[in-house]
């Protein structure tokens, strides 16, 4: 299987979806918890309080879980 071949393309696309996923979910269990996030800001360390956390919308099936 090469770099440019469909099935390459489809494992590509499900391992992203699925790292996102994965992401927006620890996000969601942070905000409610009521903990903040760090996150890598402007070249410093930023917390991000759990009132601010944005959940990108293709995953707001999280937040109601």
């Amino acid at each position: 299987m090469n770099a440019h071949s469909p099935k390459t393309k489809n494992l590509f696309d499900k391992i992203d979806f699925g790292v996102r996923r994965g992401a927006a979910r620890a996000l969601a269990k942070h905000k409610k918890a009521g903990k903040s996030i760090a996150i890598w800001k402007d070249g410093k360390v930023v917390l991000v309080p759990p009132e601010e956390i944005e959940i990108p919308e293709e995953f707001k099936d999280i937040v109601e879980k």
